[in-house]
């Protein structure tokens, strides 16, 4: 977890380094930005590092969107 005046940021993964390379990474942010102030964004990432990845970005407070690619 990183702490700082602009916002909090939390990042958990796993990679397994065999086969096609499964990837699973969960980034979580809260902004701390006055225009901003406490909007969340959630962004998934998961997939084969060998073939596709999928992205999920998630923002809930002041913006509400979910842009999966």
């Amino acid at each position: 977890m990183i702490d700082c005046p602009q916002g909090i940021v939390n990042i958990t993964g796993q990679i397994i380094l065999t086969g096609t390379y499964p990837l699973k990474c969960i980034i979580h942010n809260v902004v701390k930005i006055t225009s901003l102030q406490y909007e969340q964004i959630k962004i998934n990432i998961s997939g084969e590092l060998c073939h596709t990845l999928k992205l999920k970005l998630k923002l809930s407070g002041s913006t509400e969107a979910l842009i999966t690619l």
